[in-house]
């Protein structure tokens, strides 16, 4: 089995043989942060310390970034240069990710190749988790499943997927339903048994404002996170723009960690603040760690119609990250089609789109190493 380590000397390997590059000494130091990393050139041989074997793999990508000036915008292109490189003499580098959590979420996205050049892309911008629903993890696992544990990246497996479950597993029954939970959950025990992979689990209700009362889903959850070996979290969010799944209240009090998914919020940078929204994830950051679920990607904010996201992106990191915010997902959207629009002058054009990556280059690098 490839581990994070043998790869980052595979990965160095590979450009080596491609660019004239100093040599490189990899090393690990438990004193270090399990994602810190500390890149130092010397008059022989640049040195890399890192504080996990998955850090030795982003400190390679940035080895590269130093000295050849090069990054990787999109998934599946490979390198381009973006600059003349840094000058090398008396390099000392110290990084450390801002987020504990930093990942991309494919809900309904079954192109295997693509998703395994996402799984290479995350790596070199620093991302540590994929999230997936269960139903894409059972179309693409096989594929999927090596790429990520060579690079050392966590799985979180969930989303609205409980129907698909419950036809999984052959069961019939709503959450508050103490009899089917303790049989849904059983069957869960089996699966996460099955994947050893998977990291943690995030299992949301229905896409349907008052699917399910938000007290009977967090203790839903709280069963689980008690009968598996891996942690759960809970969503609160506002399916069909109904508050009642995203606000906390007295009754939904929990010491799970919390995903804030506030869909519907204006990204325009001009935006007057969302105070009930910041209210909500404020309420939520008083008791819980807390990752936010962003909608960077919606297949709408991908055209010409709305500009790059870059600055939105690198606004929201740093006030979340003020704010205690413990990780950032982004959801993959992937969308192909026609859109509609008039222009200025008043002539109706259409224009075909193609959108199954993470945005616009702007707002897709900066989701990445240089703001996370």
């Amino acid at each position: 089995m490839t581990t994070p380590r043998t790869f980052a000397e595979e990965e160095l390997k590979r450009m080596k043989a491609m660019y004239a590059l100093p040599d490189l000494r990899m090393k690990l130091d438990d004193r270090f942060e399990t994602e810190q990393i500390l890149i130092q050139s010397g008059a022989q041989q640049w040195t890399l310390t890192a504080g996990s074997e998955r850090a030795l793999l982003y400190g390679v990508y940035d080895f590269l970034r130093l000295v050849l000036g090069v990054e990787w915008p999109y998934p599946n292109r490979g390198a381009q240069f973006v600059g003349p490189t840094a000058q090398l003499s008396d390099v000392r580098i110290h990084s450390h990710p801002k987020f504990r959590r930093r990942g991309l979420v494919f809900e309904v996205n079954f192109d295997a190749d693509y998703i395994v050049a996402s799984i290479d892309w995350a790596a070199k911008q620093k991302l540590n988790e994929l999230f997936f629903t269960f139903l894409v993890w059972d179309e693409v696992k096989e594929r999927a499943a090596p790429e990520l544990q060579r690079r050392g990246l966590r799985v979180t497996l969930g989303g609205h997927s409980i129907d698909y479950l419950n036809q999984k597993f052959s069961l019939y029954g709503e959450v508050g339903d103490l009899e089917y939970e303790q049989a849904f959950i059983e069957q869960l025990q089996m699966y996460v048994k099955d994947n050893p992979l998977i990291s943690k689990v995030s299992l949301w209700p229905r896409d349907i404002a008052g699917a399910v009362d938000l007290a009977h889903y967090i203790r839903f959850c709280e069963r689980m996170d008690e009968a598996l070996d891996i942690p759960v979290e809970h969503i609160a969010y506002n399916a069909g723009l109904d508050w009642r799944l995203l606000e906390k209240r007295a009754s939904t009090s929990s010491e799970l960690p919390t995903l804030f998914a506030y869909w519907g919020r204006d990204y325009h940078m001009n935006a007057a603040p969302d105070e009930r929204g910041g209210r909500a994830l404020s309420n939520w950051l008083a008791t819980n760690d807390v990752t936010v679920f962003e909608y960077y990607s919606d297949h709408f904010m991908q055209t010409d119609l709305f500009p790059p996201l870059p600055k939105r992106i690198e606004k929201d990191a740093a006030e979340y990250h003020a704010a205690g915010v413990q990780g950032m997902l982004n959801l993959v959207v992937p969308y192909s089609g026609m859109i509609h629009f008039t222009t200025r002058n008043g002539t109706t054009c259409k224009r075909k789109i193609v959108t199954r990556s993470h945005g616009r280059c702007g707002a897709k690098q900066t989701y990445g190493h240089s703001t996370l």
